[in-house]
Order: structure tokens, then C-alpha cells, then sequence
């Protein structure tokens, strides 16, 4: 479906240190399996969640709503983000499989439709290592596609792009920040890269819910 559903706010509620995290999920499991089955019924198959939300309970709530349904949806999930304070990240190849193993565990699910790492790779190090994860990832049947979520890094994008890592990119687009018209869309269509919208509402500025004075 061209319109598929987030999964950032389908977990629990997330204590970490005796600090609440309601960032990473804040709702009941019966809500959450509801939305889901109720974007299921309006005609939406494409699903798009991470390990790190709520620390993995979005990834068990959806693989629990779709197991049924699995032959008929695409879904997506990201892995490198780690939870720490300061945040963290990890790109290495051993966390990767590893994240991918304990993400199809949970999505209860032989493989995924794509695999994207959280963030793009910002060392040579990190490229390579992310390129060897990709390649085995896909040969070993785990996912079928492979990623890189850039939000706002579009340089980035264009980068990735150019050095032929991706089947696709996970971007920030909406009226507010159009950027990536001027030359990260026009290149990933010319390069065969999939693209994928996150927060096309930038997060319900663009669907006047928010008033001045709005805390």
C-alpha cells in the first residue's frame, strides 16, 4: 500500500532506569492491536516499526496482529539504535545480525521485507561492516530488501545513494521541509532506490491540530 503504518507508538509504556521513555510507545495492547487490525481492514499492508521501540514490544505487538496475515504484508524494521544516555548507536556487524535475529523472533516471522539501520553510517568502518550485513542478511533469506533511515540527513542520503548501498531510504518529506525535491528524489528514482516518507505530516503540524499556545 502507498500509505503504510508507523509502529513508533504501538509499544508500552517504557521505564528505563526508573525513568519513564513515553517517546517509545505509550498505549494498551488492545489499542494497539485494534489500530492495527483496523489499518489492516482499510487496505493498508505495509507495516514499519524498530527494535528500539519500547524496546521491542511494537515489533511483538505487530508480529503478533499479523502473524495471520502474513503472506499478504510488508514489514519493515530498523536496528543500530541503542538505548543509553547519552543515545547511542551500533553499526557494527555483530549487533546487526544479532538485531535482526531478535527482530524476527518477535515479529514472529521467518525473514522481513526490508531491513534498514537506524541512522546512516558515518565512518568507513561503519560502511563497510553495513554493507557485509546487508549482503548476508539478504543471502541467508532474512529480509528481501535492505535500508538506511536518513530523516534529515539528505547529504547522507545522496551519499548512500551514490555508493550503491541501498534498496531504499527512509527520508523526512512534507510541505514544510522540501529539500529533498532539489536532488535526493530525482537520484534515488534514476538509481532504482525505494523511498519511503516518515512523517509526511511532520508530526500533525500540517493537520491543524496544534494551536498557538500549544504546550
Amino acid at each position: 500500500s502507498e500509505i503504510g503504518l508507523g509502529g513508533f507508538q504501538l509499544g508500552e509504556p517504557t521505564i528505563i532506569n526508573n525513568q519513564p521513555y513515553s517517546a517509545f510507545g505509550g498505549m494498551d495492547e488492545n489499542t494497539a492491536l485494534s489500530i492495527i487490525r483496523k489499518a489492516i481492514e482499510l487496505g493498508i499492508n505495509t507495516f514499519d516499526t524498530a527494535d528500539l521501540y519500547s524496546l521491542g514490544n511494537s515489533e511483538y505487538r505487530l508480529g503478533k496482529a499479523l502473524k495471520e496475515y502474513r503472506s499478504d504484508v510488508n514489514i519493515f524494521t530498523k536496528a543500530g539504535n541503542v538505548v543509553a544516555n547519552p543515545a547511542s548507536h551500533d553499526l557494527s556487524y555483530h549487533h546487526l545480525m544479532a538485531s535482526i535475529d531478535r527482530s524476527l523472533n518477535r515479529l514472529q516471522t521467518d525473514y522481513v521485507d526490508l531491513f534498514q539501520v537506524h541512522l546512516p553510517p558515518k565512518t568507513e568502518k561503519e560502511f563497510t561492516e553495513v554493507e557485509k550485513v546487508f549482503k548476508d542478511i539478504k543471502s541467508e533469506g532474512k529480509a528481501r530488501y535492505c535500508g538506511i533511515s536518513v530523516g534529515i540527513r539528505y547529504e547522507q542520503g545522496i551519499e548512500i545513494i551514490k555508493r550503491k548501498l541501498v534498496d531504499s531510504l527512509q527520508i523526512y518529506f512534507s510541505l514544510i521541509d522540501q529539500k529533498p525535491l532539489e536532488e535526493l528524489l530525482p537520484l534515488a528514482k534514476k538509481n532504482n532506490v525505494g523511498v519511503i516518507v516518515a512523517e509526511p505530516l511532520a508530526q500533525g503540524l500540517l493537520t491543524n491540530k496544534y494551536k498557538i499556545g500549544h504546550i
